[in-house]
């Protein structure tokens, strides 16, 4: 990746640009942060006939109209990038950051995975990054709206959100509290999470595993706990076993069993 110093001049504005109207304190933030410290993180845009079309990068540019800054950092690919290498660009340049905002990455990633179809592995893959990581990131959709807020301002760390993430829902909003008005640490945190009891596992809702030769997916709408997911798994194992010794494919075994659940919640409304 090589970065380049572009004269202002030649910088372009995508009229196709995608970025959402941006509030007027915030890209006072930035000007300010540009004016003390310069522009940290590169400019993206494609070479054109009369320069270089900004594809990732409207608010450093328009704070460095109002800075003037004279040369900005650019990263200049040799044509316009679809949505999936522009990502996977911001994600590289950003990732050498370690104050970069684990929201945003949280919704890269979201996004990533929902354009091509990947799974987390194939994702960290492609970001040259472990699996680990992805988990730590993608750790993130288990917070409500206004909790990702909060991580977003910088309320909450990337490592205290990692560890809140492992809480249940009622524990994470409590311990939240504490770690903004900095009552408790994330070494705290950590503790607390190693201490839960096997008794106290945290519910999900939809369970994502990948397995050698494909992937398992679970869901329960009372929320799974790892106990209950292992012993629906065992349970479904043995009813396959059974339908297995009369000679049913996969295919129609899955119908008796659809059917089989059907029923069962049939007989339960009615007693």
């Amino acid at each position: 990746m090589v970065i380049t110093l572009v004269p202002f001049e030649k910088l372009r504005r995508d009229p196709n640009n995608p970025r959402k109207d941006v509030a007027a304190a915030r890209q006072s933030e930035l000007t300010a942060s540009l004016r003390i410290h310069g522009i940290k993180v590169p400019l993206i845009g494609y070479a054109v006939p009369d320069g270089v079309m900004v594809c990732d990068g409207h608010r450093r540019l328009d704070a460095s109209a109002e800075v003037g800054i004279t040369e900005l950092p650019v990263v200049i690919l040799p044509q316009k990038p679809n949505e999936t290498e522009l990502l996977l660009l911001q994600l590289t340049i950003n990732g050498q950051r370690e104050d970069l905002n684990p929201v945003d990455e949280f919704e890269a990633f979201s996004r990533l995975l929902k354009l091509e179809g990947w799974s987390a592995t194939e994702l960290a893959q492609h970001l040259a990054t472990s699996n680990a990581d992805v988990t730590r990131v993608m750790a993130i959709g288990k917070f409500t709206p206004e909790q990702r807020e909060r991580v977003r301002k910088g309320d909450i760390s990337k490592s205290a959100a990692y560890a809140l993430s492992r809480m249940s829902p009622d524990q994470r909003a409590a311990m939240m509290d504490k770690v903004a008005a900095g009552e408790a640490t994330c070494e705290q945190l950590n503790s607390q999470v190693r201490r839960r009891k096997p008794g106290d596992d945290v519910k999900a809702r939809r369970v994502i595993c990948e397995v050698a030769g494909g992937t398992v997916s679970v869901q329960s709408k009372d929320g799974l706990t790892f106990t209950s997911f292992i012993e629906l798994l065992e349970g479904l194992l043995r009813e396959c076993r059974k339908l297995r010794t009369k000679g049913l494919d996969l295919s129609t075994a899955a119908l008796v069993l659809k059917d089989q659940c059907r029923q069962g919640r049939a007989g339960e409304s009615s007693t």
